[in-house]
C-alpha cells in the first residue's frame, strides 16, 4: 500500500494534521505487490492557492496481473485532490504484462506534471526465455491529469533510450526545458 507521510518544520516530528497522525495510506491496486526497485517519486506541486503532493509509481492489478504508472495527487492535509482526474489518481500504460517502470517526477511551475521511466513496448525471445524490451519515455500530465497533447506525441515524448532514468526542470523567463539522464543498454 503506498504510503505519504509529512514531518513538520525541521523538528522531524510528523504533522499530525496530515493525513492520520501524519501519514496518509495511498489507493493501491494489489496490497501484495512488492518489488524492491519499484521505488517512485514524489514533488511538490506550489503552483496552486496551497501546496499538493505529487506521487508515482508502479503498481500491479491483483485481478489480471497486469502493471501501469500510478499517479496520484493529493492536498496539503493528504486526501486526495479530486480535480486531478476526479479521484485523485491517473493510471498510466496499464495493462501491460511486464513492469513498466516511473522513476522520476517534478512538477513544473504551471502545475503540469513531468514523469521520467520506461515502459515495455515488445516481447522477445532469448535463450528460451521471454524478457521485455523497454522504452524510456517522459510523460507530461495536465493540471487536471490528463495528457497533455501539446507534449511529445499525445503526451508521451519516447527519448529514443532503453530506459529514463532522471528528470530536472530548467526554469527560465520564458518556461522551461526538460532534462532528462536516460540510458542506451
Amino acid at each position: 500500500l503506498a504510503a505519504v507521510a509529512q514531518a513538520s518544520g525541521t523538528g522531524g516530528t510528523l504533522d499530525a494534521s496530515f493525513g492520520s497522525g501524519g501519514v496518509e495510506l495511498g489507493e493501491s491496486l494489489s496490497d501484495a505487490w512488492e518489488h524492491p526497485y519499484n521505488r517512485g517519486d514524489v514533488a511538490i506541486d506550489a503552483s496552486g492557492s496551497a501546496p499538493r503532493i505529487v506521487t508515482v509509481r508502479a503498481e500491479q492489478d491483483a485481478a489480471d496481473g497486469t502493471f501501469a504508472w500510478s499517479v496520484a495527487r493529493h492536498l496539503e492535509d493528504g486526501t486526495p485532490d479530486t480535480s486531478f482526474d476526479a479521484d485523485g489518481r491517473v493510471l498510466l500504460f496499464g495493462g501491460v504484462s511486464a513492469v513498466t517502470w516511473p522513476r522520476a517526477l517534478a512538477v513544473a511551475p504551471d502545475g503540469k506534471i513531468l514523469i521520467a521511466g520506461d515502459r515495455s513496448v515488445a516481447q522477445r525471445k532469448r535463450n528460451g526465455s521471454t524478457t521485455w524490451i523497454t522504452s524510456g519515455v517522459v510523460v507530461r500530465l495536465d493540471t487536471d491529469g490528463s495528457l497533455d497533447a501539446s507534449f511529445g506525441s499525445g503526451g508521451v515524448l519516447d527519448t529514443g533510450a532503453r530506459s529514463a532514468h532522471a528528470l530536472a526542470l530548467e526554469v527560465s523567463g520564458s518556461g522551461y526545458d526538460v532534462v532528462v539522464a536516460a540510458a542506451t543498454l
